[in-house]
Protein backbone atom coordinates (compact mmCIF):
# COMPACT_ATOMS: atom_id res chain seq x y z
CA UNK A 1 0.00 0.00 0.00
CA UNK A 2 1.06 3.71 0.07
CA UNK A 3 0.80 5.70 3.16
CA UNK A 4 -1.41 8.94 2.02
CA UNK A 5 -2.41 11.35 4.63
CA UNK A 6 -6.66 12.58 4.55
CA UNK A 7 -6.00 15.67 5.92
CA UNK A 8 -5.89 17.82 2.54
CA UNK A 9 -9.97 16.35 2.72
CA UNK A 10 -10.54 17.24 6.24
CA UNK A 11 -7.88 20.12 7.45
CA UNK A 12 -7.30 21.91 4.00
CA UNK A 13 -9.51 24.34 4.47
CA UNK A 14 -8.19 25.06 8.03
CA UNK A 15 -4.59 25.29 6.75
CA UNK A 16 -5.07 27.54 3.73
CA UNK A 17 -7.49 29.69 6.24
CA UNK A 18 -3.88 30.76 7.74
CA UNK A 19 -2.22 31.56 4.35
CA UNK A 20 -2.84 34.79 3.26
CA UNK A 21 -4.70 33.32 -0.02
CA UNK A 22 -4.40 29.65 -2.08
CA UNK A 23 -1.77 31.70 -4.62
CA UNK A 24 0.17 32.19 -1.14
CA UNK A 25 0.00 29.32 0.24
CA UNK A 26 1.36 27.40 -2.75
CA UNK A 27 4.12 29.66 -3.03
CA UNK A 28 4.73 29.27 0.78
CA UNK A 29 4.44 25.23 0.39
CA UNK A 30 6.92 25.52 -2.96
CA UNK A 31 9.41 27.53 -1.17
CA UNK A 32 9.48 25.05 1.96
CA UNK A 33 9.57 21.78 -0.51
CA UNK A 34 12.09 23.31 -3.18
CA UNK A 35 9.68 22.89 -5.72
CA UNK A 36 7.34 24.84 -7.79
CA UNK A 37 3.82 26.02 -6.65
CA UNK A 38 2.01 24.19 -9.81
CA UNK A 39 3.97 21.04 -8.99
CA UNK A 40 2.23 21.19 -5.13
CA UNK A 41 -1.40 21.84 -6.85
CA UNK A 42 -0.84 18.80 -9.15
CA UNK A 43 0.72 17.05 -6.18
CA UNK A 44 -2.31 17.62 -4.00
CA UNK A 45 -4.78 17.12 -7.08
CA UNK A 46 -2.84 13.37 -7.32
CA UNK A 47 -3.82 12.78 -4.01
CA UNK A 48 -0.19 13.09 -2.67
CA UNK A 49 -0.69 15.09 0.16
CA UNK A 50 1.10 14.36 3.04
CA UNK A 51 4.19 16.02 2.47
CA UNK A 52 2.11 19.52 1.10
CA UNK A 53 -0.81 19.71 3.90
CA UNK A 54 1.59 20.30 7.18
CA UNK A 55 2.84 23.41 8.64
CA UNK A 56 5.56 25.52 7.13
CA UNK A 57 7.67 23.56 9.31
CA UNK A 58 6.06 20.03 9.56
CA UNK A 59 7.51 17.53 11.99
CA UNK A 60 6.88 13.80 12.10
CA UNK A 61 8.13 10.72 14.17
CA UNK A 62 11.96 9.84 13.19
CA UNK A 63 12.79 6.93 15.94
CA UNK A 64 10.98 3.53 16.95
CA UNK A 65 10.68 2.42 20.56
CA UNK A 66 9.28 5.20 22.48
CA UNK A 67 5.44 5.28 24.10
CA UNK A 68 2.81 7.23 25.78
CA UNK A 69 3.49 6.35 29.55
CA UNK A 70 2.00 2.69 29.88
CA UNK A 71 3.70 1.08 33.44
CA UNK A 72 2.09 2.77 36.32
CA UNK A 73 3.91 5.15 38.27
CA UNK A 74 7.64 5.21 40.23
CA UNK A 75 7.76 4.51 43.51
CA UNK A 76 7.80 7.95 45.31
CA UNK A 77 10.95 6.75 46.74
CA UNK A 78 13.15 9.51 45.52
CA UNK A 79 12.68 13.20 44.25
CA UNK A 80 14.50 13.07 41.29
CA UNK A 81 15.62 10.79 39.00
CA UNK A 82 18.25 10.37 35.92
CA UNK A 83 16.44 7.85 33.42
CA UNK A 84 19.15 6.33 30.02
CA UNK A 85 16.97 5.50 26.85
CA UNK A 86 17.75 4.64 23.93
CA UNK A 87 16.17 5.11 20.39
CA UNK A 88 17.10 3.89 16.74
CA UNK A 89 16.31 7.05 14.29
CA UNK A 90 15.12 5.18 11.02
CA UNK A 91 16.28 8.23 8.93
CA UNK A 92 19.27 11.04 8.73
CA UNK A 93 18.37 13.42 11.22
CA UNK A 94 19.44 17.45 11.16
CA UNK A 95 17.15 18.41 14.30
CA UNK A 96 15.02 17.21 16.12
CA UNK A 97 12.23 17.70 19.12
CA UNK A 98 10.98 15.76 22.05
CA UNK A 99 7.36 15.18 23.23
CA UNK A 100 6.84 14.91 27.05
CA UNK A 101 3.88 13.44 28.57
CA UNK A 102 2.47 13.64 32.54
CA UNK A 103 -0.71 11.06 31.51
CA UNK A 104 -1.00 7.42 31.62
CA UNK A 105 -2.85 4.52 29.67
CA UNK A 106 -4.10 2.02 31.66
CA UNK A 107 -6.26 -1.16 31.17
CA UNK A 108 -9.38 0.87 31.72
CA UNK A 109 -8.62 3.74 29.39
CA UNK A 110 -6.58 6.94 29.95
CA UNK A 111 -6.22 8.55 33.25
CA UNK A 112 -4.08 11.64 34.66
CA UNK A 113 -0.95 11.65 36.71
CA UNK A 114 -1.45 12.01 39.98
CA UNK A 115 0.85 15.08 40.66
CA UNK A 116 3.01 17.82 38.68
CA UNK A 117 6.04 16.94 37.15
CA UNK A 118 9.29 18.80 36.02
CA UNK A 119 11.07 17.54 33.41
CA UNK A 120 15.25 18.10 31.23
CA UNK A 121 16.20 16.20 28.92
CA UNK A 122 19.14 15.64 26.62
CA UNK A 123 20.81 13.69 23.92
CA UNK A 124 24.55 12.20 23.68
CA UNK A 125 26.72 13.55 21.16
CA UNK A 126 28.30 10.62 18.91
CA UNK A 127 31.79 12.34 20.10
CA UNK A 128 30.77 11.59 23.27
CA UNK A 129 31.09 15.26 24.76
CA UNK A 130 28.70 17.19 26.57
CA UNK A 131 24.85 16.23 25.51
CA UNK A 132 22.62 18.72 24.23
CA UNK A 133 19.70 20.11 25.89
CA UNK A 134 15.87 20.59 24.45
CA UNK A 135 14.95 23.06 25.35
CA UNK A 136 10.90 24.40 26.34
CA UNK A 137 9.88 27.36 25.55
CA UNK A 138 13.38 28.66 25.39
CA UNK A 139 13.52 27.41 29.10
CA UNK A 140 15.80 23.78 30.13
CA UNK A 141 12.82 23.03 32.55
CA UNK A 142 9.26 22.42 31.84
CA UNK A 143 7.10 21.42 34.30
CA UNK A 144 3.82 19.67 33.32
CA UNK A 145 0.51 19.60 35.31
CA UNK A 146 -1.41 16.78 35.47
CA UNK A 147 -2.63 14.94 32.08
CA UNK A 148 -0.30 17.97 29.94
CA UNK A 149 1.97 17.14 26.98
CA UNK A 150 4.29 19.51 25.25
CA UNK A 151 6.60 19.28 22.50
CA UNK A 152 10.08 20.75 22.88
CA UNK A 153 11.80 23.49 20.66
CA UNK A 154 13.54 23.03 18.00
CA UNK A 155 17.08 20.72 18.38
CA UNK A 156 19.78 21.37 15.60
CA UNK A 157 21.78 18.30 16.15
CA UNK A 158 23.02 15.85 13.18
CA UNK A 159 22.59 11.76 13.53
CA UNK A 160 22.42 9.44 10.42
CA UNK A 161 19.96 7.00 10.28
CA UNK A 162 20.59 3.52 12.08
CA UNK A 163 22.05 5.72 15.16
CA UNK A 164 20.69 4.54 18.51
CA UNK A 165 20.87 7.79 19.77
CA UNK A 166 20.59 7.56 23.86
CA UNK A 167 18.20 10.28 25.13
CA UNK A 168 18.55 11.11 29.02
CA UNK A 169 15.59 12.22 31.25
CA UNK A 170 15.95 14.08 34.56
CA UNK A 171 12.91 14.22 36.07
CA UNK A 172 11.91 15.87 39.40
CA UNK A 173 8.80 15.85 41.74
CA UNK A 174 7.93 18.41 44.24
CA UNK A 175 8.22 16.89 47.53
CA UNK A 176 9.30 13.75 48.34
CA UNK A 177 6.74 10.88 47.77
CA UNK A 178 5.23 11.98 44.58
CA UNK A 179 4.99 10.08 41.91
CA UNK A 180 6.09 10.40 37.69
CA UNK A 181 4.22 8.46 35.03
CA UNK A 182 6.73 5.47 33.71
CA UNK A 183 6.89 3.90 29.97
CA UNK A 184 8.65 0.83 28.49
CA UNK A 185 11.39 -1.76 30.53
CA UNK A 186 15.27 -0.44 30.03
CA UNK A 187 17.90 -2.85 28.82
CA UNK A 188 21.08 -2.60 30.92
CA UNK A 189 22.42 -4.84 27.87
CA UNK A 190 22.57 -1.58 25.77
CA UNK A 191 23.29 1.14 28.64
CA UNK A 192 20.00 1.89 29.38
CA UNK A 193 19.07 2.18 32.86
CA UNK A 194 18.52 4.77 35.61
CA UNK A 195 20.17 6.51 38.88
CA UNK A 196 18.78 8.64 41.59
CA UNK A 197 22.32 10.69 41.61
CA UNK A 198 21.44 13.41 39.16
CA UNK A 199 25.20 14.95 38.61
CA UNK A 200 26.04 13.09 35.44
CA UNK A 201 23.30 14.56 33.64
CA UNK A 202 25.03 16.95 31.88
CA UNK A 203 28.28 15.34 31.76
CA UNK A 204 30.12 13.87 28.81
CA UNK A 205 28.94 10.35 28.23
CA UNK A 206 32.35 8.91 29.59
CA UNK A 207 31.35 10.02 32.69
CA UNK A 208 27.74 7.72 32.73
CA UNK A 209 28.10 5.83 35.96
CA UNK A 210 26.87 2.23 36.25
CA UNK A 211 23.05 2.38 36.01
CA UNK A 212 20.12 0.05 37.44
CA UNK A 213 17.15 -1.32 34.89
CA UNK A 214 13.29 -0.97 35.75
CA UNK A 215 11.69 1.04 33.51
CA UNK A 216 12.06 4.41 32.31
CA UNK A 217 10.26 8.05 31.92
CA UNK A 218 11.56 8.90 29.11
CA UNK A 219 9.97 11.14 25.80
CA UNK A 220 7.13 9.48 24.42
CA UNK A 221 8.47 10.54 20.91
CA UNK A 222 10.97 11.46 19.10
CA UNK A 223 10.33 14.17 16.41
CA UNK A 224 12.35 15.66 13.01
CA UNK A 225 11.57 17.86 10.14
CA UNK A 226 10.21 15.66 7.13
CA UNK A 227 8.21 15.84 4.13
CA UNK A 228 9.04 12.19 2.74
CA UNK A 229 7.38 9.57 5.46
CA UNK A 230 4.36 9.30 7.24
CA UNK A 231 4.30 9.82 10.94
CA UNK A 232 3.34 6.83 12.65
CA UNK A 233 1.14 5.80 15.86
CA UNK A 234 0.79 2.46 16.90
CA UNK A 235 -3.01 2.34 18.64
CA UNK A 236 -3.73 -0.86 20.81
CA UNK A 237 -3.46 -3.62 23.38
CA UNK A 238 -0.61 -5.79 25.21
CA UNK A 239 -0.23 -7.17 21.33
CA UNK A 240 0.25 -4.18 19.89
CA UNK A 241 2.42 -3.38 23.03
CA UNK A 242 5.22 -6.31 22.50
CA UNK A 243 3.76 -8.55 24.90
CA UNK A 244 4.96 -12.50 24.12
CA UNK A 245 7.71 -10.71 22.48
CA UNK A 246 11.59 -10.81 23.43
CA UNK A 247 13.43 -7.27 22.46
CA UNK A 248 15.90 -8.23 19.90
CA UNK A 249 19.30 -7.13 19.97
CA UNK A 250 20.09 -4.66 16.86
CA UNK A 251 17.12 -2.69 16.82
CA UNK A 252 15.27 -2.95 20.24
CA UNK A 253 12.12 -3.41 19.01
CA UNK A 254 9.27 -5.36 20.51
CA UNK A 255 5.92 -6.59 19.05
CA UNK A 256 4.86 -7.34 14.85
CA UNK A 257 3.52 -4.20 15.14
CA UNK A 258 6.80 -1.88 15.80
CA UNK A 259 8.93 -4.75 14.04
CA UNK A 260 6.81 -3.99 10.98
CA UNK A 261 6.68 -0.18 11.39
CA UNK A 262 10.61 -0.21 11.07
CA UNK A 263 10.69 -2.81 8.89
CA UNK A 264 9.21 -1.25 6.05
CA UNK A 265 11.64 2.25 7.17
CA UNK A 266 9.43 4.42 9.54
CA UNK A 267 9.30 5.63 12.59
CA UNK A 268 6.62 5.22 15.33
CA UNK A 269 4.98 5.89 18.80
CA UNK A 270 3.17 3.79 20.64
CA UNK A 271 0.21 4.36 22.33
CA UNK A 272 -0.76 1.09 24.10
CA UNK A 273 -1.13 -0.73 27.33
CA UNK A 274 -2.41 -4.52 27.96
CA UNK A 275 -6.10 -4.53 29.12
CA UNK A 276 -6.86 -1.82 26.19
CA UNK A 277 -10.17 -2.21 24.63
CA UNK A 278 -12.16 -0.39 21.68
CA UNK A 279 -14.79 0.35 24.26
CA UNK A 280 -12.65 2.36 26.24
CA UNK A 281 -10.94 4.37 23.43
CA UNK A 282 -14.46 6.00 22.34
CA UNK A 283 -15.04 6.36 26.00
CA UNK A 284 -11.93 7.86 26.82
CA UNK A 285 -9.44 8.91 24.28
CA UNK A 286 -8.45 12.47 25.46
CA UNK A 287 -4.94 11.87 25.60
CA UNK A 288 -3.93 10.02 23.05
CA UNK A 289 -5.87 12.06 20.41
CA UNK A 290 -3.34 14.81 22.22
CA UNK A 291 -0.27 12.37 21.60
CA UNK A 292 -1.22 12.18 18.14
CA UNK A 293 -1.75 16.29 17.63
CA UNK A 294 1.79 16.55 19.24
CA UNK A 295 3.65 13.96 16.74
CA UNK A 296 1.57 15.56 14.22
CA UNK A 297 0.49 12.12 13.02
CA UNK A 298 -0.34 10.90 9.43
CA UNK A 299 -1.34 7.24 10.20
CA UNK A 300 -2.48 5.14 12.86
CA UNK A 301 -2.56 1.60 13.62
CA UNK A 302 -5.24 0.37 14.90
CA UNK A 303 -4.91 -3.33 16.45
CA UNK A 304 -7.51 -2.43 19.66
CA UNK A 305 -10.06 -5.26 19.59
CA UNK A 306 -9.07 -8.43 20.97
CA UNK A 307 -10.33 -7.29 24.65
CA UNK A 308 -13.53 -6.81 23.12
CA UNK A 309 -14.45 -10.18 22.26
CA UNK A 310 -13.17 -12.03 25.19
CA UNK A 311 -14.63 -9.99 27.46
CA UNK A 312 -17.71 -11.11 26.28
CA UNK A 313 -19.62 -8.21 24.44
CA UNK A 314 -21.06 -9.22 21.44
CA UNK A 315 -20.73 -9.05 17.53
CA UNK A 316 -22.77 -6.73 16.55
CA UNK A 317 -21.58 -4.42 19.81
CA UNK A 318 -17.84 -4.40 18.56
CA UNK A 319 -18.59 -3.74 14.91
CA UNK A 320 -20.50 -0.97 16.17
CA UNK A 321 -17.56 0.28 18.52
CA UNK A 322 -15.28 0.04 15.58
CA UNK A 323 -17.15 2.28 13.32
CA UNK A 324 -17.37 4.72 16.08
CA UNK A 325 -13.48 4.55 16.40
CA UNK A 326 -12.83 4.78 12.85
CA UNK A 327 -15.17 7.82 12.65
CA UNK A 328 -13.10 9.24 15.30
CA UNK A 329 -9.78 9.19 13.75
CA UNK A 330 -11.41 9.64 10.15
CA UNK A 331 -13.04 12.95 11.57
CA UNK A 332 -9.27 13.91 12.97
CA UNK A 333 -7.84 13.66 9.23
CA UNK A 334 -5.51 10.35 10.03
CA UNK A 335 -5.01 7.33 7.89
CA UNK A 336 -6.45 3.72 9.39
CA UNK A 337 -4.72 1.13 8.95
CA UNK A 338 -6.62 -1.64 11.34
CA UNK A 339 -5.45 -5.33 12.04
CA UNK A 340 -7.73 -8.32 12.18
CA UNK A 341 -8.04 -10.74 15.24
CA UNK A 342 -5.67 -14.15 16.22
CA UNK A 343 -6.87 -16.73 17.81
CA UNK A 344 -7.45 -17.30 21.80
CA UNK A 345 -7.16 -21.18 22.83
CA UNK A 346 -6.77 -22.92 25.91
CA UNK A 347 -4.07 -25.96 25.26
CA UNK A 348 -3.61 -29.43 28.06
CA UNK A 349 0.04 -29.35 26.32
CA UNK A 350 1.77 -25.74 25.90
CA UNK A 351 0.41 -25.26 22.39
CA UNK A 352 2.77 -27.77 20.95
CA UNK A 353 0.05 -28.68 18.27
CA UNK A 354 -3.52 -27.97 17.32
CA UNK A 355 -5.19 -31.20 18.71
CA UNK A 356 -4.56 -30.45 22.27
CA UNK A 357 -5.94 -26.65 22.20
CA UNK A 358 -9.31 -25.48 22.79
CA UNK A 359 -11.30 -21.97 21.32
CA UNK A 360 -12.47 -20.05 23.76
CA UNK A 361 -16.28 -18.89 23.61
CA UNK A 362 -15.69 -15.79 21.67
CA UNK A 363 -13.81 -17.41 18.76
CA UNK A 364 -17.23 -17.79 16.48
CA UNK A 365 -17.87 -13.74 17.27
CA UNK A 366 -13.50 -13.26 16.07
CA UNK A 367 -14.13 -15.07 12.94
CA UNK A 368 -16.81 -13.50 12.01
CA UNK A 369 -15.40 -10.03 13.06
CA UNK A 370 -12.68 -10.63 10.87
CA UNK A 371 -15.04 -11.61 7.91
CA UNK A 372 -17.04 -8.56 8.22
CA UNK A 373 -13.71 -6.24 8.25
CA UNK A 374 -13.40 -7.17 4.84
CA UNK A 375 -16.39 -5.86 3.91
CA UNK A 376 -15.47 -2.58 5.85
CA UNK A 377 -12.72 -1.22 3.65
CA UNK A 378 -14.33 2.01 2.69
CA UNK A 379 -14.07 2.94 6.38
CA UNK A 380 -10.34 2.44 6.87
CA UNK A 381 -7.24 2.70 4.37
CA UNK A 382 -5.57 -0.88 4.70
CA UNK A 383 -6.20 -3.96 6.47
CA UNK A 384 -3.35 -5.83 8.03
CA UNK A 385 -4.19 -9.60 7.33
CA UNK A 386 -1.86 -10.83 10.62
CA UNK A 387 -4.36 -13.97 11.50
CA UNK A 388 -3.59 -15.92 8.44
CA UNK A 389 0.32 -16.17 9.98
CA UNK A 390 -0.57 -17.80 12.85
CA UNK A 391 -3.58 -19.97 12.43
CA UNK A 392 -2.87 -23.80 11.75
CA UNK A 393 -3.61 -25.09 8.67
CA UNK A 394 -7.20 -25.47 7.71
CA UNK A 395 -8.38 -24.78 11.14
CA UNK A 396 -8.21 -20.79 11.80
CA UNK A 397 -9.70 -21.39 15.42
CA UNK A 398 -6.46 -22.32 16.53
CA UNK A 399 -2.67 -21.43 16.92
CA UNK A 400 0.13 -22.95 14.30
CA UNK A 401 2.81 -24.63 16.04
CA UNK A 402 6.06 -25.89 14.94
CA UNK A 403 7.51 -27.92 17.65
CA UNK A 404 8.15 -27.07 21.26
CA UNK A 405 10.84 -24.25 20.63
CA UNK A 406 8.58 -22.86 17.46
CA UNK A 407 5.48 -22.43 19.18
CA UNK A 408 3.33 -19.88 17.90
CA UNK A 409 2.21 -18.82 20.97
CA UNK A 410 3.00 -19.61 24.95
CA UNK A 411 -0.39 -18.47 26.58
CA UNK A 412 -3.09 -18.87 23.80
CA UNK A 413 -3.74 -15.18 23.73
CA UNK A 414 -0.48 -13.78 22.67
CA UNK A 415 1.94 -14.12 19.66
CA UNK A 416 5.40 -15.88 20.95
CA UNK A 417 8.34 -14.20 19.20
CA UNK A 418 8.28 -16.52 16.79
CA UNK A 419 5.07 -15.21 15.60
CA UNK A 420 6.22 -11.68 15.87
CA UNK A 421 9.01 -12.03 13.94
CA UNK A 422 7.13 -13.94 11.00
CA UNK A 423 4.66 -11.44 10.62
CA UNK A 424 6.88 -8.61 10.89
CA UNK A 425 9.26 -10.80 8.53
CA UNK A 426 6.01 -11.37 6.00
CA UNK A 427 4.10 -7.97 5.67
CA UNK A 428 4.62 -4.70 4.85
CA UNK A 429 2.77 -1.38 5.14
CA UNK A 430 4.51 0.09 1.87
CA UNK A 431 3.18 -0.66 -1.73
Amino acid sequence: MTIRSRRFESRSLARTRHSKDLLGFLDERGDALGITPGQVFDGLLDGNSSQFMRAAKPYGVCSSDLAMPYAGLSSGGSISVVYRQGTVLRQDVTNLKVVLSNVRLQGAGETLSPFPVSYQVVVERLDGSTPAQFLFGGQTIVRLLPGQSIVSDDLNISFPAGTRVMLRTLVQADVLGQTWPLAQPLDAAIGEGFSTGTGWFLQPNANIPSLSGATTACPSALLTRDFRTPSICILGSSSAQGQGDIVDAPNHELGYLGRLVSQSGYGYTKAAVSGDSILQFITSNTFRMQHLRDIEAEVVIFQLGGNDLTQGRSLSVIQGHLLQAWQILRDAGYQIIQTDYTPVTTSTNNWINATNQTPVVSTANRLALNDWLETQRDKFDFLLRVNSFVTAPADPTRWNFNGTANRFTVDGTHLSQVAHNLIADNLTIKE
